[in-house]
């Protein structure tokens, strides 16, 4: 595959949609109505060249539309084009084509764990990976229509990284913005094991093996309480290579305090996932002082009408120096921990951010 997206979707995207777009930017300057022409070809290649891959991402799966590690790579290359350079015939096609086969998709033999909080509005849904299985903590809500935020992209992304079973679903509680997708996930995955809302009760203290050394932890909630459902929240907290990651659901500041009562926190948490969107009935000083993580994320929707995260949580993880993710600014946010411990993060959205998500001008 990597092959024919160089040989074939590289030059269309540089020798037909680039050139008719800056030529059609340049004639609109003078007002020309045959630079719309070209935007509008620029426009219709780009998206043909998006429908086609996006149709082979869902027929393939993972074999396509994988990052590519560049880095051995731009060695490898270099090596194999100076080898070239110093053969004839069939040995220097042969070498030339062989850097198109060098480059590589991920490996599903890859150790490391990949925690992916995705955009899906105000609500949560965090698909999390260890080598070949896949977890699901919450399925995000409904979007005005009552359609499943899910169903607008997130299913798609996960087919098209080959994910076609979940081996761990867990929905934190019955809330639409944590369980409104689950019923859509049915006719596309096949789901191995279900906890919390319309599942097995999460139980306090159980603990099972998931993907390659990690363990989840139930701390806290049933996830199927018809009352007081945010603070009956399934708490989970992942270990793996001395690393932790706390997703908490909805849970209040009083179960927050519950929480260091029976279980505490042996190590400073790595990566928090923030209580209730961060809302400020949740993230108590006192619950990240002592839970003191080095990241936390706040699943939101910008200019949402509840306004998370709340001004007075941002600031109590800014004066602990608590470095901060929001997907209602930065979209999908992704971290990888690899396994000496390292624990990393991308965002889909960073310094490109669009103008209504930069918030009000000054003036």
């Amino acid at each position: 595959m990597a092959f024919f997206s160089n040989v074939l979707l590289v030059p269309a995207l540089t020798l037909i949609s680039l050139p008719f777009g800056l030529i059609g930017i340049t004639l609109l300057g003078f007002d020309l109505e045959i630079g719309r022409q070209a935007l509008f070809i620029s426009s219709w290649s780009v998206d043909t060249l998006l429908k086609v891959m996006d149709y082979a991402g869902l027929q393939v799966g993972d074999r396509v539309l994988q990052a590519i590690w560049l880095h051995p790579g731009a060695l490898c290359i270099a090596i194999i084009a100076l080898l070239a350079s110093q053969c004839r015939g069939a040995t220097r096609v042969w070498l030339s084509c062989s850097v198109f086969l060098s480059l590589e998709s991920v490996s599903p033999n890859d150790s490391a764990l990949r925690v992916h909080i995705a955009d899906v509005g105000q609500g949560t849904a965090i698909v999390i990976t260890s080598g070949e299985a896949v977890m699901l903590y919450d399925t995000g809500g409904e979007t005005f229509t009552g359609r499943p935020v899910v169903a607008q992209g997130l299913i798609r992304w996960l087919k098209q990284n080959g994910m076609g079973k979940i081996d761990l679903l867990i929905v934190s509680h019955g809330d639409a913005d944590h369980a409104g997708g689950l019923f859509e996930l049915f006719p596309h995955f096949s789901i191995g094991s279900h906890y919390g809302f319309s599942g097995e009760p999460c139980i306090a203290g159980k603990r099972i093996q998931f993907g390659r050394g990690v363990e989840v932890h139930f701390l806290s909630g049933t996830g199927q309480l018809v009352e007081s459902r945010n603070n009956d929240s399934c708490v989970i907290a992942l270990t793996v290579f001395n690393t932790t990651v706390l997703l908490p659901g909805d849970i209040s500041r009083a179960r927050e305090f519950d929480l260091l009562a029976y279980w505490g926190f042996e190590k400073p948490l790595d990566l928090l996932i923030a209580a209730h969107h961060g809302s400020n009935t949740s993230s108590g000083a006192h619950f990240i002082d002592h839970a003191s993580p080095t990241d936390v994320v706040f699943t939101s929707r910008y200019g949402h009408q509840f306004g998370h995260p709340h001004q007075a949580v941002t600031d109590r993880f800014e004066k602990r120096s608590v470095r901060q993710w929001d997907t209602g600014i930065q979209a999908g946010i992704s971290f990888k921990i690899a396994p000496n411990g390292y624990l990393s993060g991308t965002a889909m959205r960073h310094h490109l951010t669009p103008y209504w998500a930069s918030g009000p001008p000054a003036n």
